[in-house]
């Protein structure tokens, strides 16, 4: 999407400003995204395994609906902003879940073997 919202943003009818404007607001939103998602994953009734699963089940969803949209400014305006705030998201909770689900205590040797 980073690659190319910028020339695909004005091949629907939109100025270049405004794709990189899209494209500044997706970063932005990944702030509070990513912020967010490690709060909630840190409520025991919670845990890692629904912010990651609803993150990328959210992402797959507005990505679905986005062709629909993408002729509209305010349907630009609201996907990039799911887009920004939930796609990152996933990379917060991946330590932790490696952690549950290869049963490894240390991060650095999860992180290592994922590599």
């Amino acid at each position: 999407m980073y690659f190319l919202l910028p020339s695909f943003t004005p091949f629907i009818g939109f100025t270049p400003i405004q794709a990189s404007f899209f494209l500044s607001m997706s970063g932005i939103a990944g702030i509070p995204g990513r912020t967010l998602t490690g709060l909630i994953s840190n409520i025991k009734q919670v845990g890692v395994y629904i912010p990651y699963a609803s993150s990328m089940a959210v992402v797959a969803v507005a990505t679905f609906i986005y062709p629909f949209v993408a002729s509209h400014y305010p349907g630009q305006v609201i996907y990039v902003t799911i887009f920004g705030m939930l796609v990152g998201s996933c990379y917060v909770v991946t330590g932790p879940l490696s952690e549950k689900f290869f049963q490894v205590r240390l991060r650095l040797f999860a992180v290592n073997k994922r590599i």
